[in-house]
């Protein structure tokens, strides 16, 4: 139903303007509807009894890449894996270097050395773990996927034991209580997930439909608008905290969402539909030795880049304006030579 409509806007308004309403709209979906779910869904668990850092840790985490996750699943359900990846790897670029690059350019980010040596560490092992498996056979299987899901779970049990020992104040600091209905708090929570489900559907219609005016691959697709387009509501909010001089807030966020992205998200996707690396549009031989350009580039440099992070903030454990221009230039280098690469 969703293809066909896409396909009468297409015919009715013109082909990059059908495609870049549902991209629009899918994005805004997305981003609302994981406000509302998160509102809602967090307001049921604090009235089922569920602790405020328990409800930090699963609900409010997981809204902020609820975008992902949803469209990442619609993804590998439709058998563009492809997409699926590529959102992961953009994403967790996107946030590194984009994200954070801009909040420095604003205000310099001051970090908490704790913060460095937990997320930041963790965030780029879980790419380094997606790198190792990767690179054995060139594809991520389900097997790889139920390894990258033991790893989150195996994390997120460390993160609700150390809460557990006493470092949860800045974790139940984002639970707020919102006094209303029961019948409010279930609207919200069931609108909100209706909008990710549409939202996502609506971007990956528009993100394939893209990928074959252009005739570029579903990879690139993923790198560029489908992960730009899930990372535009964490950039957004970045950019308030930056000016509200909070920019602070957004590291944490920031490598959160990377651990997310690349063991809940490839997980889930892998599990559903394996994901074959391609160097062309043909099935890779046995005895091709050659990499393909996801592994060859895209993922080492992402990989590289979150390496990268950890002494530019262990560095007077400061993002300077400096440095934040230093990540943009990554991010828009590694962005022109995609297009590059498309091109030649």
């Amino acid at each position: 139903m969703i293809s066909n409509l896409l396909q009468y806007l297409v015919d009715l308004s013109g082909l990059f303007i059908g495609i870049g309403l549902f991209l629009v709209v899918g994005i805004a979906l997305l981003k609302h509807g994981a406000d509302g779910l998160v509102n809602g869904s967090s307001n049921l668990g604090l009235r089922m009894g569920i602790s405020r850092v328990l409800t930090g840790l699963t609900i409010v985490a997981f809204g902020t890449s609820a975008p992902e996750l949803v469209v990442s699943t619609v993804t590998a359900i439709q058998g563009k894996p492809e997409i699926c990846f590529g959102n992961v790897i953009g994403s967790n670029l996107a946030n590194t270097a984009l994200i954070l690059g801009v909040s420095a350019l604003i205000a310099p980010v001051v970090i908490q050395k704790k913060t460095i040596v937990k997320e930041g560490l963790h965030s780029f092992l879980s790419l380094l773990l997606v790198l190792v498996l990767a690179f054995q056979g060139k594809a991520l299987s389900r097997l790889d996927g139920i390894i990258l899901l033991a790893v989150f779970t195996a994390w997120m049990t460390w993160l609700v034991a150390g809460a557990r020992k006493g470092e949860s104040e800045d974790i139940a600091s984002d639970v707020v209580f919102h006094p209303r209905h029961l019948g409010l708090d279930l609207l919200y929570t069931v609108l909100g997930l209706t909008g990710l489900v549409l939202g996502a559907n609506l971007l990956v219609e528009g993100a394939i439909l893209s990928a074959k005016t252009m005739g570029v691959p579903d990879v690139f697709i993923g790198l560029t608008i489908v992960a730009v387009g899930t990372s535009l509501p964490e950039l957004a909010v970045s950019v308030v905290a930056a000016l509200e001089g909070k920019s602070d807030l957004t590291v944490g966020n920031v490598f959160g969402s990377n651990i997310f992205n690349a063991l809940l998200i490839l997980g889930v996707c892998c599990t559903i539909q394996p994901i074959e690396f391609l160097s062309t549009g043909s099935a890779i031989s046995a005895t091709d030795v050659s990499l393909p350009q996801p592994l060859s580039t895209d993922l080492p440099f992402t990989a590289l880049v979150c390496a990268l992070i950890i002494p530019l903030m262990a560095h007077k454990l400061t993002l300077s304006r400096l440095k934040g221009l230093f990540l943009l230039a990554l991010y828009f280098g590694f962005m022109a030579f995609l297009i590059f690469r498309m091109q030649g």
